[in-house]
C-alpha cells in the first residue's frame, strides 16, 4: 500500500485510504492549524504502521484517543447547553438513562441510534453533539428523509371546514389554502403586504418564533400571487390595528389548541397544518394544468422541487 496523503478539503485537513478493498475516510483540524496538522501526521504514522502488521480495524481509535470522552463529560457540556437549547436538554436526559460508555464516534452513533425518535430528531440530536464534542462527532450525520406530500383531499377539506366552530377559523384555513403560504410567512402576514386594488399579495418574509425576529423568504426572492374575492374580503374583515393582523402569531399555539382538536372532531386523519400548503400545490398543478413555472413562483419553490415533490399530480395532468 502507498503512503496515506494528506489532503485539504473545505477548509479542513483530509485522508482517505483503502484496506482489505474498505475505504476509510476522516476530516480533522481546520487548515492552518500547525498543531492539528502535527497531530495528524502522527496519526497517520500510526496507522500505516498497523496497517504494515494487519492491525487496522478502523479509524476511531485513531482519532478520539487525544481528545477524552465519556457520558461525564458530555452530560456537562450539554447541560452547558441546555439552557439555550431544547435538543440539548432532551440529548441529556436521554444520556442520562443509556447503560453504555461513549468513547468514541461508533459509540455515539450507536447512542443515537438506541433512541426511539424520527430521522430528523436524531439529524438535530448528532447536529447537538457536533457542538459539545466536535472531535468525537466530526462524521456523526444523519439524513433527514422528507416524504412525498399527502395532501388533503376535497371530501377531508369539506369536513374540516365544516368542523369549525366559528367562522373566522373557517376563513382563515380557507385563506391558507388558496395562498399555500409557510408557516413562518402566515405568522408574519402584513396588512402592508395586500394590494386590495390589484387583488394581489405580495410575500415579503417570515417570522421566525424560535429567533423571535422577522427573516428574509425562504427562497431569498420575494414573491407575489393574486387573492380571490374570499380572501380579500376576509383581510378586510380583520383588525387592522397596527402593522400586523396577528391571526397566527403563535404557530405551535394554533397546532395545540386549534388545529389537532379540530381535526379529531371532524374525523380526519392528522397532519400538519403546513399540510394545506401542499393541498394548495397540488391544487394549482391542477388549476394552471401543469403550468410549474408559474406555480413555483407562486408557492416559492424551484421548478425542480416541485417536480419532484409533486411527480404524482404532474404525472396525471400529463395523462389526462
Amino acid at each position: 500500500m502507498r503512503n496515506i496523503a494528506i489532503k485539504e478539503r473545505s477548509g479542513s485537513y483530509f485522508i482517505r485510504f483503502k484496506f482489505n478493498k474498505v475505504e476509510h475516510a476522516k476530516t480533522w483540524g481546520r487548515i492552518g492549524d500547525e498543531e492539528a496538522l502535527a497531530e495528524l501526521n502522527l496519526i497517520v504514522k500510526r496507522i500505516e504502521r498497523d496497517i504494515a502488521k494487519d492491525a487496522f480495524r478502523g479509524l476511531d481509535d485513531y482519532f478520539t484517543k487525544s481528545e477524552s470522552w465519556d457520558k461525564e463529560k458530555l452530560l456537562e457540556g450539554l447541560s452547558n447547553l441546555a439552557a439555550s437549547s431544547y435538543p440539548a436538554n432532551a440529548l441529556r436526559m436521554h444520556l442520562e438513562n443509556y447503560r453504555y460508555q461513549i468513547r468514541c464516534e461508533s459509540d455515539a452513533r450507536k447512542f443515537i441510534d438506541s433512541l426511539n425518535v424520527s430521522e430528523a430528531t436524531k439529524a438535530r440530536y448528532a447536529t447537538t453533539m457536533k457542538r459539545v464534542a466536535p472531535l468525537l462527532c466530526q462524521n456523526l450525520c444523519y439524513k433527514q428523509k422528507k416524504g412525498s406530500p399527502d395532501p388533503f383531499s376535497m371530501y377531508e377539506i369539506d369536513k374540516i371546514l365544516n368542523a369549525c366552530d366559528n367562522h373566522h377559523l373557517s376563513q382563515l384555513i380557507q385563506f391558507w389554502l388558496a395562498t399555500g403560504l409557510r408557516t413562518g410567512e402566515m405568522a408574519a402576514m402584513n396588512k402592508n403586504w395586500v394590494d386590495f386594488k390589484e387583488g394581489r399579495l405580495k410575500v415579503l418574509g417570515a417570522y421566525s418564533r424560535k429567533r423571535k425576529v422577522f427573516k428574509a423568504a425562504k427562497s431569498g426572492q420575494h414573491r407575489t400571487m393574486p387573492l380571490n374575492t374570499s380572501c380579500l374580503d376576509y383581510l378586510g374583515s380583520l383588525n387592522q390595528e397596527g402593522s400586523y393582523f396577528f391571526f397566527l402569531r403563535d404557530p405551535a399555539n394554533f397546532t395545540c389548541r386549534k388545529w389537532k382538536p379540530l381535526l379529531k372532531k371532524a374525523d380526519v386523519r392528522y397532519r400538519r397544518p403546513y399540510t394545506l400548503r401542499a393541498t394548495c400545490a397540488s391544487a394549482k398543478i391542477v388549476v394552471y394544468k401543469g403550468d410549474l413555472a408559474r406555480v413555483a413562483y407562486e408557492m416559492g419553490h424551484s421548478i425542480q422541487v416541485l417536480s419532484e415533490h409533486y411527480a404524482g399530480v404532474i404525472h396525471s395532468i400529463k395523462a389526462e
